[in-house]
């Protein structure tokens, strides 16, 4: 009996190569984010690399999703330590990062139309309550629990954690949710006169 079929197939190169490129853009969001938050107490008060893993991770099929995971959560962990060196700190906070991508992003697959995501007020509206309001609140508490004692603050960890993640989704989420593969090539093509 073959086992080897039974496992999980591997990423061709055209999903490792979006895996990649879309890791690439994790850790450089994630290094601009935290060096916002040199600025701030100790959260950035803008994270984007959990809205565009959330969406990227809405157009890949599941069996991908660890991969994607992985990789993102690698780039996230690598730029807190480029910025402040190697240490325990990053870890717990990237987990919950990666456990908000992952649950947002089986919200919206539940939600919304895989085709045409954000097609009508109501699409919005389920987008707005899972995305930016429900997964936010829920990592952010998350957060607080694990900041406050260093922190001292509940509230404020969780009010800068939230705020922070819901921009982020706000900003970039509605762009990645309306973005298909091969959307420019579709455009670009130039139209033959027919005589």
């Amino acid at each position: 009996m073959d086992l080897s079929a039974a496992e999980k197939p591997a990423p061709d190169n055209k999903t490792l190569l979006h895996i990649t490129i879309i890791s690439i853009v994790v850790f450089l969001l994630a290094l601009f984010c935290i060096r916002l938050s040199e600025q701030s107490e100790n959260l950035a008060p803008l994270w984007f690399p959990t809205a565009v893993l959330m969406v990227a991770l809405f157009h890949h099929p599941m069996r991908y999703w660890s991969w994607q995971l992985l990789a993102a959560g690698i780039c996230i962990v690598a730029a807190n330590y480029i910025l402040y060196g190697i240490s325990w700190f990053p870890l717990p906070l990237t987990l919950i990062n990666l456990t908000e991508a992952a649950a947002g992003a089986w919200l919206l697959r539940k939600f919304l139309q895989p085709k045409d995501p954000l097609n009508n007020l109501f699409s919005w509206l389920k987008f707005s309550i899972c995305t930016v309001v429900i997964v936010p609140l829920i990592s952010g508490l998350a957060a607080a629990w694990y900041l406050a004692p260093q922190n001292g603050s509940f509230t404020q960890v969780l009010t800068v954690w939230f705020m922070s993640e819901a921009i982020g989704m706000l900003a970039l989420g509605p762009v990645g949710l309306l973005y298909r593969r091969g959307y420019f090539n579709i455009t670009n093509k130039p139209k033959r006169c027919s005589t």
